[in-house]
């Protein structure tokens, strides 16, 4: 019986991906903790938004045990706010420093922000880096969905 239910959700999974899928705009979904992103669905990332509401939520779930709920958190390389957003959630009173340093990138951590009406994130538009003679530095994009 159990083994026919794990069945059952999982092609309900696979069926709601193949119907994701085929979608070519952004669109807003609701993940775990009430969180919404806003979903590019070519991104490789964001994929696993779709697949499991969350991303790395085993990193999510044990903030809470760490991070006092007016605590600071530090996300270096913020990415879209896959993580950004679940930690303004464990810390409600503290705030959020967001460092994303690839344009798209940070446009879609803006809309996240922005989705979810999280006032104690503070996204910077920069790289975070630890070479002062470091005057430049090349992105290698990879936003195809490639199963990771």
């Amino acid at each position: 019986m159990i083994k026919r239910l794990r069945n059952k959700l999982r092609n309900k999974l696979r069926n709601k991906l193949k119907k994701e899928s085929k979608i070519k705009e952004p669109y807003v979904m609701k993940g775990d903790y009430g969180l919404s992103y806003m979903i590019e669905p070519n991104s490789a990332l964001d994929y696993h938004i779709i697949k499991h509401g969350i991303l790395q939520d085993w990193i999510a779930k044990k903030l809470g045990g760490y991070v006092k709920d007016d605590g600071i958190v530090l996300d270096v390389g913020a990415n879209a706010g896959l993580l950004t957003l679940p930690f303004a959630k464990h810390v409600p009173k503290g705030k959020v420093y967001a460092f994303e340093a690839d344009a798209e990138n940070y446009k879609q951590l803006q809309k996240n922000i922005e989705l979810n009406s999280l006032s104690n994130i503070l996204p910077y538009f920069l790289a975070v880096q630890d070479n002062p003679n470091l005057e430049d530095i090349e992105f290698f994009h990879r936003r195809a969905i490639d199963g990771d």
